[in-house]
């Protein structure tokens, strides 16, 4: 950052009015925790000059910690300056002898400019983000996505990224490119409707308009398609494939992005499947062999190309 800083002052007529405030505004942000444009820390000034103008910005110069940006649009002097040409070029002429009148002209310059900057900031969404959840843009699009904008940890705040599938109609597909896109193009697929014995939790005896088979059963539990789902991983690398078992940080992660995507009562599996060749022999005096996870008794030919597990 220092280096940059240096040739933003070295180099200034090589960088966008945009991009150079931006820079500076990001770096000394980090550093105070305040706002730069409001404590004083950038300042804009009118450049008098009235030679037509090669780019965005004539200089940027640092003095006791405030960067002065001097600024060749937009000024009350200079070549854009809707006042007579007489008092720019008296002032570019004379810059001894007409410091208070360019004081005086330029009194408003630097709300001026910094109220453009704001306004271009406001629908560039990108700058106003920070990445600590504690900008405006963070909050409202976890306010769309459904998430507490006052507890807004790094790991959430990667969630606003899928406001707007989280803003929507849930389904399958949303759920799926949530999770894949979440763990870096992970293979995921969605087994809908998945075969379950469902609690009944009102039992119904046989009498006067109900009919066995119809709408009366005998037992306890039913067969459901409707209240269950299976998310499969895979196939995976062994070495992908161990970040996945059952009490690994990434299955308490897929947990909690299920229960945030799905706030229904719906039941889930979490299916890994890793191929059978990256299944290794079970070996005394090995700690990389978990029988019946990453391993197993004897060879894998006849078997099926891919063994899976259910984590949960």
């Amino acid at each position: 950052m220092a280096d940059l800083i240096q040739r933003l002052q070295n180099e200034a007529h090589d960088f966008n009015f945009f991009q150079a405030v931006s820079l500076l505004e990001e770096k000394i942000a980090a550093e105070t925790n305040k706002d730069p444009l409001n404590s004083g820390k950038i300042r804009f000034v009118p450049d008098p000059s009235i030679v037509f103008p090669p780019n965005d910005i004539t200089s940027i110069t640092e003095k006791k910690g405030v960067f002065t940006f001097l600024l060749p649009f937009m000024g009350l002097v200079g070549v854009s300056s809707p006042l007579p040409i007489y008092f720019s070029e008296y002032i570019s002429r004379y810059p001894d002898n007409s410091g208070p009148l360019y004081d005086f002209i330029t009194i408003f310059n630097h709300r001026l400019y910094t109220l453009f900057y704001k306004a271009w900031k406001k629908y560039h969404f990108m700058r106003s983000f920070t990445g600590t959840g504690t900008d405006q843009f963070s909050q409202q699009m976890a306010s769309l996505a459904g998430l507490d904008k006052d507890s807004l940890d790094p790991e959430r705040l990667r969630l606003i990224a899928y406001c707007a599938i989280l803003s929507s109609n849930r389904s399958a597909t949303g759920l799926k490119t949530l999770l894949s896109d979440h763990f870096g193009g992970l293979p995921v697929s969605i087994q809908e409707f998945f075969p379950r014995w469902a609690q009944l939790h009102e039992l119904k005896s046989v009498g006067v308009d109900c009919c066995l088979g119809e709408n009366s059963i005998l037992g306890d539990t039913y067969y459901d398609y409707t209240g269950k789902f299976r998310i499969v991983l895979g196939p995976l690398k062994r070495e992908v494939y161990e970040t996945f078992l059952p009490g690994t940080p990434n299955i308490e992660k897929i947990k909690s992005l299920v229960n945030l995507y799905i706030p229904e009562p719906f039941e889930y599996d979490i299916e890994v499947q890793l191929q059978s060749t990256d299944l290794v022999p079970v070996a005394l005096g090995l700690d990389n062999t978990r029988l019946g996870e990453t391993s197993s008794l004897g060879k894998t030919e006849g078997k099926t190309d891919i063994q899976s597990i259910i984590v949960h």
